[in-house]
C-alpha cells in the first residue's frame, strides 16, 4: 500500500512544494511570451494585409496638373490598345518565356517579317496589381473588355507625355500596346497584356557581369564611361517627379540597355504613384527601409544601383570596398553627400557633375567608424564584415521586418548606412 501524501517528511513534501511552484512560474513566464509574440504577430498580420490594400489604390492620374504641351501630346496619342485577333493574327510568333513574378508572365516574341522582338508581359489576378479605370476616350472594341487596366498601362502613357522632350524620349522604355484576351490559347482565361520592345543587352544587371567577365574595367574607366547614362537617369527621375509623380521601384532589374551600352532606359511603372500616395507612410514602406519621401527615395535607389553596378562591374571589388568608405574618390564623395543632405534628382545631376571623375574631393571621405570596427568585428575579419556592410548598404530589395530586425541584430542595433557617416 502506498503511503498517503501527509505521511510523507515535512521536509520533502517543502520541497516539493517549491519545486512545484518553481515550475508554475516558468510555465507561466513561457505561455506570457507565447502569449504576447502570438498577440505581436496578430497585429503585424492585420497591419500588413492593411498596409497591402494601401500600397494597390490607384493613383488618379488624370487629375495631375501637367504643362500644356505635354497635356496636348497625351490627349493626341493614339492609344495602342489592340484586340486579341490583330495581335494573334499578325506576323508575331512566340520564341520563349523570360520569368514570371507575383503580378504574372512574360515571354519574348518575334515578327516574321521585320525580325523584330518585343516583350509581352500577362497580368494575372495577383492582389499586388494595381488597376485603374481605362481611360475615357479609349473606343472600347468589346463589351467584354474590362473598365480597368494596370496601373502600368496608364502609368506609361503618363510618363511617355511627361519625357516627351528630346531630352529623356529614348531615356524609358515605350508602351508598344495593350489587348485584352487569350494569347496562343496556352492561357486558361483572358487577361491583359501589355507589350514592350525586346531590349537583347538586358538590365544593368546582366550589363555589370558582362563588363566584369569580358573588360575588366577599373572602377574610375567604368565611371568615365557609364557616369552619363546615371545622369540621364537621373533626368528622367527629374522629369517624373516634378509633375508629382515617384517610380518607387528604381532597380537594376528595371534599367535596360540599349545597343550602345552607354544609354540606359528606366522601365517597368507598375509601381508608379503619386509623391502623396498613402503607401508612403505605411508601417509595410517603412519597415522596408524606404524614405517616406519618395522622391528622395527614388535618388536614393538610383544611387545605390549605380555603385552597385560599379562595384560588380570593375576588376577589383575589394578595392572598391576600401574607397567606397573611405570617400577619397569623386564617386564615392557623391553618394555620401547625398545621404548626409538629401536633394531633388536635378540637383544631385549638378552635384555629379562637379564630382566628374579625376576631379578633386571637397573634402575627406565620411567622418566616424568604417564598418569593420562595428562590434560584429569582433567576430568576423574587418574585410567580411565590410563586404557584409556594402552589401546591405547598396541593396534595393524591399527587405521585410523579419530581415531588418535579423540585420539590425547581427550588427548590434548599428544602421549600416549611419556606420560611415
Amino acid at each position: 500500500m502506498l503511503p498517503s501524501f501527509k505521511s510523507v517528511p515535512r521536509q520533502i513534501r517543502s520541497n516539493h512544494l517549491r519545486t512545484s511552484r518553481k515550475q508554475w512560474h516558468v510555465r507561466s513566464i513561457v505561455l506570457a511570451l507565447l502569449g504576447l509574440l502570438m498577440c505581436q504577430g496578430l497585429i503585424d498580420s492585420v497591419q500588413n494585409r492593411n498596409n497591402k490594400v494601401t500600397k494597390v489604390i490607384p493613383t488618379d492620374f488624370d487629375a495631375l496638373d501637367l504643362p500644356p504641351t505635354d497635356a496636348q501630346e497625351r490627349s493626341g496619342r493614339q492609344i495602342p490598345l489592340f484586340s486579341l485577333e490583330s495581335f494573334s493574327n499578325s506576323s508575331y510568333q512566340y520564341q520563349h518565356g523570360l520569368g514570371a513574378g507575383k503580378e504574372g508572365s512574360v515571354d519574348l516574341y518575334k515578327n516574321r517579317e521585320s525580325g523584330e522582338a518585343v516583350v509581352v508581359k500577362r497580368y494575372g489576378d495577383s492582389p499586388e496589381i494595381s488597376w485603374t479605370q481605362l481611360p475615357s476616350r479609349i473606343d472600347v472594341l468589346s463589351d467584354s473588355i474590362p473598365k480597368q487596366w494596370p496601373n502600368e498601362a496608364s502609368a506609361g502613357l503618363v510618363i511617355e507625355a511627361i519625357c516627351g522632350t528630346e531630352a529623356t524620349r529614348d531615356r524609358i522604355v515605350p508602351l508598344r500596346g495593350m489587348f485584352f484576351g487569350r494569347l496562343d490559347g496556352r492561357q486558361q482565361s483572358p487577361a491583359w497584356h501589355l507589350i514592350t520592345p525586346f531590349m537583347p543587352h538586358g538590365s544593368v544587371g546582366k550589363l555589370a557581369k558582362d563588363l566584369r567577365r569580358e573588360r575588366g574595367l577599373s572602377i574610375q574607366d567604368l565611371d568615365i564611361q557609364f557616369r552619363p547614362a546615371f545622369e540621364g537617369l537621373l533626368a528622367v527621375l527629374a522629369r517624373i517627379h516634378a509633375q508629382g509623380l515617384c517610380h518607387d521601384d528604381v532597380k537594376a532589374g528595371n534599367v535596360l540597355v540599349h545597343d550602345n551600352v552607354t544609354h540606359w532606359s528606366l522601365s517597368d511603372f507598375g509601381q508608379v504613384r503619386g509623391v502623396a500616395h498613402p503607401y508612403h507612410s505605411t508601417w509595410l514602406w517603412i519597415h522596408a527601409q524606404q524614405w517616406t519621401n519618395c522622391k528622395f527615395n527614388d535618388v536614393r535607389r538610383a544611387l545605390k544601383m549605380y555603385m552597385d553596378f560599379l562595384r560588380k562591374a570593375c576588376d577589383n571589388p575589394d578595392h572598391f570596398d576600401e574607397e567606397f568608405y573611405a570617400g577619397r574618390t569623386a564617386w564615392s564623395r557623391l553618394y555620401w553627400e547625398y545621404f548626409q543632405s538629401p536633394i531633388s534628382a536635378q540637383f544631385v545631376m549638378d552635384l555629379s557633375r562637379s564630382h566628374m571623375p579625376g576631379s578633386l574631393p571637397s573634402m575627406l571621405g565620411p567622418a566616424g567608424q568604417p564598418p569593420g570596427r562595428v562590434p560584429l568585428r569582433a567576430m568576423l575579419p574587418k574585410s567580411t564584415v565590410r563586404r557584409l556592410a556594402i552589401d546591405l548598404e547598396l541593396s534595393t530589395r524591399l527587405r521585410g521586418s523579419r530581415e531588418h530586425r535579423w540585420v539590425k541584430s547581427a550588427f548590434f542595433g548599428w544602421d549600416i548606412e549611419m556606420v560611415a557617416t
